[in-house]
């Protein structure tokens, strides 16, 4: 008797978007900035539409700026993007009008898997996403990290006299966080349930509101990439745009000769280089088939000798265009000087 096949739970990529640019120094939410051509958020949202494993993306946008991602969306054809709602006054708010967005229409004992990313990390990569999609059949709450290459120190400030080392931790057990931050609904939403108790709740990430209020569920990490990086600061945006600029320059491919005695050639980059087995060569690249002309070649120089030890290399003369000077202004040196006869006679060398 065969076994029922478990139909795998719906995915659901929330992009979140409630920033507001006043670290970049903008009047506009950073998001919205333009980096390569398009706003940092289509570049997300085009990544997570490319994504095979995600089914739907639903975006928490700043409020009032609604309308400016709709219309971005329907410009840029992003199929999978279903719902665009305003986000909280911050992070906890924003997550908690997702989860309950997202609980909308759910059958009882229905679940579903749920990736959080932020809105300004526009270099996320198809690995990452698949990574934390699968890790998500064997646990319940799943973060992205990369390992530090700084070391963090720990630090308490003593009034006016500044801030003071405490603690430097083992930088080798130390990650840097990233999105997205993956949960099964039913764990994320049950973790903010049992923190709306808290009358001190505050949260900067959702995986940190997991391991306070629900130490029992492990969360695993996933391994980032280094330029999955945060537009936060000025500097940012220039390196984000240099890294797209990177990424869009694709160096051509040099065709190569095919080995010896096989019986097809190696595949041609180009028609221009197309070389068969028939007709092998030592040059990878076709000979040109035409020379350019040079309208006049100089003849080639004439030995003449000055003294015993020592001689010139001087140009044999050429009958002078009419109306120009037939003394040069320049006279004729040998070793830097400039006061050297003209020789009356001329040495032959020995055949």
């Amino acid at each position: 008797m065969s076994v029922p096949h478990e139909a795998k739970p719906r995915t659901t990529a929330v992009v979140l978007a409630g920033g507001t640019g006043q670290r970049v120094g903008l009047s506009i939410p950073k998001q919205l900035l333009k980096i390569a051509g398009k706003a940092v958020i289509e570049h997300t949202l085009t990544i997570f539409e490319n994504a095979e494993s995600i089914d739907d993306v639903i975006v928490l946008m700043a409020p009032g700026f609604v309308p400016d991602v709709e219309k971005i969306v329907a410009k840029a054809g992003l199929t999978k993007v279903t719902r665009i709602i305003e986000g909280g006054s911050t992070r906890n708010e924003t997550t908690e009008r997702a989860i309950a967005a997202l609980g909308e229409g759910l059958a009882e004992g229905e679940d579903r898997n749920v990736l959080f990313h932020d809105a300004v990390r526009p270099l996320l990569s198809q690995r990452v996403i698949t990574d934390c999609v699968d890790a998500l059949d064997r646990y319940q709450a799943v973060d992205v990290a990369i390992p530090s290459a700084d070391t963090i120190i720990v630090t308490r400030t003593h009034g006016e006299d500044g801030e003071f080392i405490t603690e430097v931790p083992d930088r080798s057990r130390l990650r840097r966080g990233q999105t997205p931050q993956a949960f099964k609904l039913s764990t994320i939403r049950r973790a903010y349930e049992v923190a709306a108790g808290d009358p001190n709740f505050q949260a900067t990430d959702d995986c940190s509101v997991v391991l306070k209020y629900l130490p029992d569920v492990p969360i695993y990490v996933v391994a980032g990439d280094e330029y999955n990086m945060k537009v936060t600061q000025p500097v940012d945006v220039f390196i984000t745009d240099k890294l797209f600029q990177l990424a869009s320059t694709a160096a051509p491919v040099r065709p190569t000769r095919p080995p010896t005695g096989s019986s097809s050639p190696a595949r041609p980059s180009s028609s221009s280089a197309v070389r068969t087995a028939s007709a092998p060569t030592s040059r990878p690249w076709p000979r040109a088939t035409a020379r350019r002309s040079t309208p006049w070649a100089a003849p080639p120089p004439v030995r003449t000798w000055r003294t015993r030890s020592t001689w010139t290399t001087r140009s044999p003369r050429r009958t002078a265009r009419p109306g120009a000077s037939t003394t040069s202004s320049t006279p004729r040196a040998c070793c830097g000087s400039a006061s050297w006869p003209r020789p009356t006679t001329r040495r032959s060398r020995k055949p």
